[in-house]
């Protein structure tokens, strides 16, 4: 973790959700498509969500929160359609230093224990993330069947 900023992902691969899989490659670049919208407007929907979540320290003057962003959705090297929330990495430079920044943001989301006196709370990515996640296969499923419809 040390090297990178604190990350949720959603990964549709070809072990799970068997039925979109196969919609998702029978339509082909549409059906790409589709799955990278569902997810980038998943990964949107939870940023705001976390960065009310996310602690505010006097060490990073609000800068964690505003790390918070959406990642593009992407096909990985193995077809899997990825889509992530980071916090932590560039955006931190001006409050911390070098790979502080990554090991802060990690730090700060994942130790239950640390007392957040100016708000907020860990795991601020990971729980609004799960409750978005639990949504994408109906959301998945209704996109690709529409995509299907115009095929």
């Amino acid at each position: 973790h040390a090297g990178v900023p604190v990350k949720a992902t959603v990964i549709l691969d070809r072990a799970s959700m068997a039925d979109c899989i196969r919609t998702i490659n029978r339509l082909g670049e549409a059906g790409e498509t589709a799955a990278k919208k569902v997810f980038g407007e998943g990964t949107n929907s939870v940023v705001p969500k976390a960065r009310a979540l996310a602690p505010e320290d006097v060490v990073d003057g609000g800068d964690l929160k505003a790390s918070i962003r959406a990642q593009k959705p992407i096909k990985g090297p193995t077809g899997n359609i990825i889509a992530s929330v980071v916090a932590g990495g560039a955006p931190l430079k001006k409050a911390l230093r070098g790979h502080k920044r990554n090991i802060y943001a990690v730090l700060q989301h994942e130790d239950l224990t640390m007392k957040h006196d100016h708000g907020g709370q860990a795991k601020f990515l990971e729980i609004p993330f799960l409750a978005m996640a639990q949504s994408i296969p109906e959301k998945l499923q209704a996109a690709l069947d529409q995509e299907a419809n115009r095929a």
